[in-house]
């Protein structure tokens, strides 16, 4: 039986070292890899999360952009620090949206 509809979801990871994608589909029996490629990246082109040359990875990244059908796709960065601040927002959601309960942070 053939199903009806396929919804796709592609993710890139960029480490110091390689690029990889995946495109995972879904369809009525559940997900499935539909495609996936490791890229070893040349020397110095990422260190400890900085790009130092953009012109190199572009030129990869647009040459993967031939491989992947799906115009929605996610980009995990390489990085050595993630900041981030906690944040409590108030107990009273059913009255405000999430939206409005983070709009003044």
């Amino acid at each position: 039986m053939f199903d009806r509809m396929k919804n796709t979801k592609t993710v890139i990871s960029i480490t110091d070292n390689e690029l990889a994608y995946i495109t995972l589909a879904r369809n009525n029996s559940g997900f499935f890899v539909e495609a996936h490629e490791k890229i070893e990246l040349p020397d110095q082109v990422i260190v400890r999360g900085e790009i130092l040359k953009a012109d190199l990875l572009s030129k990869i990244l647009q040459k993967l952009s031939n491989k992947i059908n799906n115009s929605d796709i996610d980009v995990l960065l390489p990085h050595d620090y993630f900041l981030h601040e906690n944040v409590t927002l108030d107990s009273d959601y059913k009255k405000k949206s999430l939206k409005k309960r983070i709009r003044h942070y």
